[in-house]
């Protein structure tokens, strides 16, 4: 089972967690994704493209235009915001060429500090 776990970390926490994985902390075939802050996080991963990873990895692989059916969204709307996940490596394209999400769990984590500035 891979899990991707997407945080929001200081740079000092993502040293430290990817100094673990070297070390083989872990299980093999995790993935983690930072964002440096919940504002860096949400301008990513907005509500729109949220829906987007969990109705695809609920169909399972699909065309763009299929998922754009399962959204029913605007074919260029989804496109735009497959681009975007695309880079980031949050979806993937299967050897078919069809849109899946290559993991089996998708887990957020995150860290809020109460301490004075």
């Amino acid at each position: 089972m891979t899990t991707l776990t997407i945080a929001i970390e200081t740079d000092d926490s993502f040293f430290a967690d990817a100094e673990a994985a070297a070390r083989g902390a872990g299980s093999p075939g995790d993935r983690r994704y930072s964002f440096d802050s919940l504002s860096t996080l949400f301008r990513t991963l907005t509500p729109k493209r949220w829906e987007l990873i969990t109705t695809l990895q609920s169909i399972g692989p699909s065309s763009l235009r299929g998922l754009a059916r399962a959204l029913e969204r605007d074919v260029k709307r989804v496109h735009e915001d497959v681009a975007i996940l695309l880079d980031r490596r949050l979806i993937a394209r299967d050897a078919g060429g069809k849109l899946v999400v290559p993991y089996d769990s998708l887990r957020l984590e995150g860290e809020i500090s109460t301490r004075a500035a």
